[in-house]
């Protein structure tokens, strides 16, 4: 089995996806295919599952793209199946997806770093798109999402040129959140962008999120950790970074985080001004819903006593 699902016992809420196949640099096979949709498609509906990580094995690669081996029956396979799309599963995910991005990422292995919610990347990893130079069309949204996340120019070098987003490049045009080295990388502990330690070390959202009554996911697991029972032959620096951030989005309330990621999913699909009248139209219809205890534990937060009653 290529593919594997972890959920650590020490961090509940929380799932972990390996892509598994070093010997082939983790290129993806019809049966990896499908394995990688299943995973996601039972995770999906598995309503513990707060956030996931994707992530594989090795320092090489996190995926070279569909493998060359198999590629006739990856592309013959039926594009009307949903249920085996990986991406659009990834995509259906009501939480979040951190992509933890160990080495390179070619086509299908950059397309699924594009179906994650956030990147984080090694120092070694890079981004490429090589399907203009087979004269083929990518599949899983390459085309349309690259543009809208680095900008058109960036994406067009990058894709019709076929050459490759370095870690700092893609870290610089908004690509990646984060690059985390590793021990062995000249750097002692771990180095992680200083805007994502900040975020990850405040109290400011962890405050308030538990006053609002945010669900407490206790975790028995200190930051950076990476848990007993994930595989050994991982980027463990950059896995226990995604491990945090996947924990810190598992503390939070799951219908909100879902909510919001929907809204904001689904903007990308349509003009900013349909997306707004959307947005508002959505946020108004969960007002309306709020019970008081909502808006008692938001006085409460602020250190308001409730008005008196006349």
């Amino acid at each position: 089995m290529s593919v594997h699902v972890h959920r650590p016992a020490s961090l509940p809420g929380v799932a972990v996806v390996v892509i598994d196949s070093p010997k082939t640099v983790n290129a993806i096979t019809q049966v990896m295919l499908l394995s990688l949709a299943k995973a996601f498609r039972d995770l999906r509906v598995d309503r513990t599952v707060r956030a996931a990580v994707l992530t594989a094995t090795g320092r090489r690669a996190f995926s070279t793209g569909i493998d060359l081996g198999d590629a006739e029956r990856v592309f013959k396979m039926d594009e009307s199946r949903l249920d085996d799309d990986i991406v659009h599963q990834m995509e259906l995910c009501p939480f979040p997806i951190i992509g933890a991005v160990n080495g390179v990422a070619i086509n299908a292995g950059f397309e699924l770093a594009l179906a994650c919610d956030v990147l984080l990347a090694s120092p070694r990893a890079s981004f490429r798109d090589t399907h203009a130079a087979f004269g083929i069309l990518p599949s899983w949204g390459l085309s349309q999402k690259l543009p809208r996340i680095v900008g058109a120019n960036v994406a067009r070098m990058t894709s019709l040129t076929s050459a490759p987003l370095t870690a700092t490049d893609a870290r610089r045009c908004g690509l990646v959140n984060a690059i985390v080295h590793e021990a062995d990388d000249a750097h002692d502990m771990r180095d992680v962008d200083a805007d994502l330690h900040d975020m990850m070390a405040g109290g400011g959202v962890a405050g308030g999120a538990d006053a609002l009554g945010a669900d407490a996911s206790a975790s028995s697991r200190s930051p950076g950790e990476i848990p007993a029972d994930l595989p050994g032959d991982l980027a463990r620096n950059l896995v226990g970074v995604a491990l945090d951030v996947a924990a810190r989005i598992a503390s939070l309330p799951r219908a909100g985080v879902a909510g919001y990621k929907r809204v904001m999913t689904d903007g990308l699909a349509v003009t900013y001004g349909e997306g707004r009248a959307e947005e508002r139209r959505r946020a108004f219809e969960q007002y309306r819903a709020l019970p008081e205890s909502f808006f008692a534990s938001m006085r409460r937060a602020a250190g308001l006593t409730p008005r008196a009653r006349l």
